[in-house]
């Protein structure tokens, strides 16, 4: 159940899609592109946790 919540946040589907602005979905062709960019989102645990952290 959280990772649909999760899902749902990511994609900001609890914005109406004419005011969702900035970069909230990746599209990739290679894995090689999508491990890159995993990577480099989930490297500094700390910064996440501030953001998860700014949420409540």
């Amino acid at each position: 159940m959280a990772q649909l919540y999760m899902a749902s946040n990511v994609i900001k589907n609890h914005i109406p899609i004419t005011l969702r602005n900035g970069n909230w979905a990746q599209e990739f062709y290679r894995l090689d592109e999508m491990s890159i960019y995993i990577k480099t989102q989930f490297e500094d645990r700390t910064f996440i946790e501030n953001i998860l952290a700014q949420e409540d």
